[in-house]
């Protein structure tokens, strides 16, 4: 047990180092050419899909809620339209889950790590006050850390088969950002997802997450 658990904490933390130097990579060869740089933090409130190898659905899972926070940049593609801007992030969520029934009560809480791709539509001019933004992207994600609880008993989710791997996630989002200063600003933005994973060959499993985000936003210009 002790053995498997030292490998299990080896596999994460492997996983964690190549995909922190990813997104060291995407940072450094994009903060250069940025014109904006964000950090935010909001919740997440999240839907568990479940279909066992059966095609059952769960009706036991109820939704709940978990932190989110993401930091990135904005790089301006006006060559090919005004306004228009790509905008790649790193992000961590918490993707969590409540559950039960007359016998059982369960949970799940997860984290999982990623990077955000995303287009990013300005249409108002930019020496506005007030900006508003509409984006579309893909994330790509795999879980650090996750545990289900069961009766009080606690198991590691990492090493679950509908946990591991890479998930994906298509969104699309809006947001309202107020400059206060010329450079600096305060966001306010909701996003929808549908984060999807690889799964087990027998059972499926993925999320449906709106995400609610507050965001302090600098002009690097």
């Amino acid at each position: 047990m002790c053995q498997s658990k030292s490998i299990l904490f080896y596999e994460t933390h492997q996983k964690m180092k190549h995909l922190f130097s990813a997104a060291l990579i995407v940072f450094a060869l994009n903060f250069s050419f940025a014109q904006e740089a964000f950090v935010s933090f909001g919740r997440n409130f999240t839907t568990y899909n479940f279909t066992n190898s059966m095609g059952e659905e769960n009706p036991n899972i109820s939704p709940s809620s978990g932190n989110a926070y993401e930091i990135g940049v904005g790089i301006t593609l006006e060559n090919w339209l005004d306004g228009l801007s790509y905008v790649p992030s790193l992000a961590l969520n918490q993707y969590n889950a409540t559950g039960g029934n007359f016998v059982n009560n369960y949970s799940w809480n997860t984290n999982f790590m990623g990077l955000n791709n995303a287009l990013q539509y300005k249409p108002l001019d930019e020496g506005s006050k007030f900006q508003v933004g509409v984006k579309v992207g893909v994330g790509l994600s795999m879980i650090i850390q996750g545990e289900q609880k069961i009766n009080g008993a606690t198991f590691d989710l990492t090493g679950n088969d509908e946990f591991k791997g890479l998930w994906t996630s298509p969104f699309g989002g809006l947001d309202v950002t107020y400059y206060f200063f010329e450079d600096i600003g305060l966001g306010l933005g909701y996003t929808y997802s549908k984060v999807i994973g690889g799964g087990a060959d027998d059972q499926e499993l993925d999320f449906t997450n709106g995400q609610l985000q507050f965001s302090l936003k600098f002009n690097l210009n």
